[in-house]
């Protein structure tokens, strides 16, 4: 008579479940998701907090690109526009959306959420006479939060989402923790700041530097947190990076290399160090700069070139292009989506890969990217 066989332990078992889901790839996120509807057991793991920390941290921090969010000219030279999503996952296809963002423009994303700005959505009984309103909507897989208006006179500014958790590692981010908003505008004479607390559901008051130089013309998009500072690209005669300090409630100026000028492309970066950087475009190449000191002084900083990736030798069959246009997410900027005039593709700064998304004239009327990076698991309608 044959023995019966010996079960494993239900912890062994678990653990050796958990060992293979740890191993899935992060950018194939349908598998997390027969996963999870295996069993109510397999389910509440993928769930846990400790996988979510685990997963992460087995796949080194590397959040997988899910899609662009773009905003689209819908007919060529009008001034009609919409905004959609791309997938670049085959097995993420769609934001699982419970609002239209057509009408919306992105700005920035952070752990699975989505900053938008609702031009249209100021209320009627606002009067047309009065300083401009800003309507800011965070998108996340488990709702809408629509954020408090703000007036602010600047004809140039960004915003950027920031983790508001304090001593986060970011290991176990979700869409449903705390966050600031920060918003930078900047008007003649006068640069500003403003937080938007998710815990406080308030707009604090503004913080300012008196700035009448005109070598800072437009303040653009938003960069990653490095330490307690947030970063932004600014535009003008000089190319600038701003500082706003989230601890002293300071803004500030940083001047980039005399070589970095209007012509080139501009985006902030974080090395594997965890310091400051930028890569820039221009003429075929793509450049990335570190920053040498660890401080700043007067605005100014020494900055060391690290790499020069060829773009005929990452993409030899695709027409090239005099100017580009760089794109990043501010929680995963070692993934660049780069828009020349007839290519758009994927640079990953780490391991100088690069993968075509559209060619010829298709991308023409594509006008901003904000790339969606997040560990998602569509059966729980949220991001890991």
């Amino acid at each position: 008579m044959t023995p019966p066989r010996r079960l494993l332990p239900a912890v062994l078992m678990e653990e050796l479940v958990e060992d293979i889901l740890l191993r899935f790839p992060p950018a194939d996120p349908a598998r997390l998701f027969r996963a999870a509807v295996v069993c109510k057991c397999w389910r509440r793991l993928i769930c846990s907090r400790d996988f979510r920390r685990r997963f992460r941290e087995f796949h080194h921090r590397t959040l997988p690109l899910l899609g662009l969010i773009y905003r689209f000219r819908t007919i060529p030279g009008s001034w009609i526009e919409k905004t959609y999503f791309m997938p670049t996952s085959f097995t993420f296809r769609r934001l699982p959306s419970s609002a239209s963002i057509s009408d919306w423009n992105a700005i920035d994303t952070l752990h699975g959420r989505i900053l938008f700005w609702d031009p249209a959505g100021v209320p009627l009984t606002v009067s047309p006479e009065g300083p401009p309103l800003k309507h800011f909507i965070v998108w996340s897989p488990s709702g809408v939060r629509m954020l408090p208006l703000m007036t602010l006179n600047a004809y140039t500014w960004s915003a950027a989402l920031v983790c508001a958790t304090a001593g986060c590692d970011h290991l176990d981010c979700t869409s449903s923790g705390a966050f600031f908003v920060i918003f930078v505008g900047k008007d003649a004479t006068t640069t500003s700041a403003y937080v938007y607390s998710s815990e406080q559901d308030a707009w604090s008051e503004p913080v300012t530097m008196e700035d009448r130089r005109r070598d800072v013309s437009c303040v653009r998009h938003p960069g990653p947190v490095v330490g307690n500072i947030v970063y932004f690209t600014c535009l003008g005669s000089i190319e600038k990076l701003l500082a706003y300090n989230l601890s002293k409630q300071q803004l500030s100026f940083i001047s980039l290399p005399a070589c970095i000028d209007y012509f080139n492309s501009v985006l902030i970066t974080v090395d594997e160090g965890k310091k400051l950087g930028f890569a820039t475009a221009l003429e075929s190449k793509l450049s990335t700069w570190s920053r040498d000191d660890a401080g700043v002084h007067d605005g100014d900083a020494v900055w060391i070139q690290h790499r020069v990736f060829v773009f005929d030798k990452l993409l030899p069959s695709c027409k090239l292009s005099y100017r580009y246009h760089l794109f990043a997410a501010t929680d995963n900027p070692g993934v660049i989506v780069v828009r020349g005039q007839d290519v758009l593709f994927i640079l990953d700064l780490k391991s100088g890969g690069a993968t075509k998304l559209l060619e010829g004239s298709a991308h023409s009327s594509i006008l901003d990217i904000v790339p969606y990076i997040c560990f998602y698991i569509p059966t729980t309608h949220g991001n890991l």
